[in-house]
């Protein structure tokens, strides 16, 4: 990646080209907007084309570069087809955010095979095979950022019984690792944030005992918004983070605190 010097961090990814995943609300159109503001053309891609398509719009009106490419991350040849295209269309990919995810809460009895195996091929099958479909270009350019979502679940297991959930984030923190070792040689700097609760739609969802249990567990006293989670992927991103890979950024308000 160019630009190591800091300085107004408005303009530190022009020129450069950005996919979100799982980006039509959220953490993840957060992360689009905050990456956007910095320069870059950002590519949205999300399973609701709709709500892709119509938030690619919203930042496009607001006078960002941004976009939106359909995409099942659950599906290996469509991710593979998806960063093709945009390799094509745009010449390069410098910063891939692994946003898409699900979350299912259910105590340990009640997870079946359908909950653990579509959690798993979504959160972590996804976020590999989306990372490895653009490791070729960046390896190339020799230079990228790749942003794993990861959650603080995966270090504590979670508040609320979400077992294959935190299991899935788990595999994400170590993937991290196993990128930023094989990649650093090529110039990519691999890293992740872990949120804590996020005051989201999936949030919002839960029953009031859930919430408020959640809630208990945050010395902060509150959720975070997607917008304190994308400001430190935009970071991640950004040329301030230069000498940072194979790191997990905790997100949460001291729910966990090392």
């Amino acid at each position: 990646m160019q630009g190591t010097n800091g300085g107004d961090a408005r303009g530190a990814l022009a020129d450069q080209m950005a996919l979100v995943s799982g980006a039509a609300r959220g953490v993840g159109l957060a992360c689009a907007r905050r990456i956007a503001e910095l320069g870059a053309h950002v590519v949205l891609t999300d399973v609701d084309e709709p709500a892709g398509t119509q938030a690619a719009q919203a930042l496009s009106g607001d006078g960002l570069r941004a976009s939106f490419a359909p995409l099942d991350v659950s599906d290996v040849a469509a991710i593979r087809a998806c960063v093709s295209n945009v390799a094509a269309t745009h010449g390069r990919i410098d910063v891939l955010v692994n946003n898409a995810g699900i979350c299912l809460v259910a105590e340990i009895e009640d997870v079946t095979e359908q909950h653990w195996d579509r959690t798993f091929q979504v959160n972590l099958r996804g976020t590999f095979f989306l990372s490895q479909a653009v490791v070729p270009h960046m390896k190339s350019q020799r230079s990228g950022r790749i942003i794993n979502v990861a959650s603080v679940a995966a270090r504590s297991g979670g508040t609320l019984p979400l077992a294959p959930y935190a299991a899935s984030k788990a595999g994400i923190v170590s993937l991290t690792k196993t990128f930023a070792s094989h990649l650093a040689p090529y110039g990519v700097n691999v890293n992740a944030v872990a949120p804590g609760p996020v005051d989201t739609d999936l949030t919002r969802s839960w029953t009031d005992e859930q919430r408020d249990r959640a809630l208990r567990a945050i010395p902060w006293g509150r959720f975070a918004t997607a917008d304190e989670v994308a400001q430190v992927v935009a970071f991640l991103a950004g040329p301030g983070a230069a000498y940072m890979t194979g790191t997990t950024v905790d997100v949460n308000g001291g729910l966990r605190m090392d």
